[in-house]
């Protein structure tokens, strides 16, 4: 069997539904305390999830996983409007994240300014 043949999810915990991340920012946003943002696209969905999450609830907060400002993920409007959060407990979360050698992804708490 190839992945190929792993088409859809036919059993799940929970109900999956297919959608981007600004759909699904406009359903779910104003229920939710933390958005996670793992390893975006150097495009522009980032920064546009970011906003977006801002305009429909101020208060979330958002944990990104990727590299920083010029990096291989998001882009630069992304890290132009994400300011960081000091957070006593998330900072050893930081201090204990382990990447691959090579690579310079770390854990952020954030929000849209």
């Amino acid at each position: 069997m190839n992945h190929g043949e792993y088409k859809e999810w036919k059993e799940t915990v929970t109900k999956v539904e297919q959608m981007d991340a600004i759909a699904a920012i406009e359903e779910y946003g104003n229920q939710i305390d933390i958005l996670i943002m793992s390893w975006p696209y150097m495009d522009d969905v980032a920064y546009r999830a970011l906003r977006r999450l801002h305009e429909v609830n101020s208060s979330a907060i958002v944990v990104y996983i990727g590299e920083g400002f010029g990096g291989c993920t998001a882009n630069d409007n992304f890290f132009d409007h994400f300011e960081e959060i000091e957070d006593e407990y998330f900072n050893s979360v930081k201090n204990n994240y382990q990447r691959w050698f090579g690579i310079y992804d770390k854990p952020m708490i954030g929000r849209f300014v």
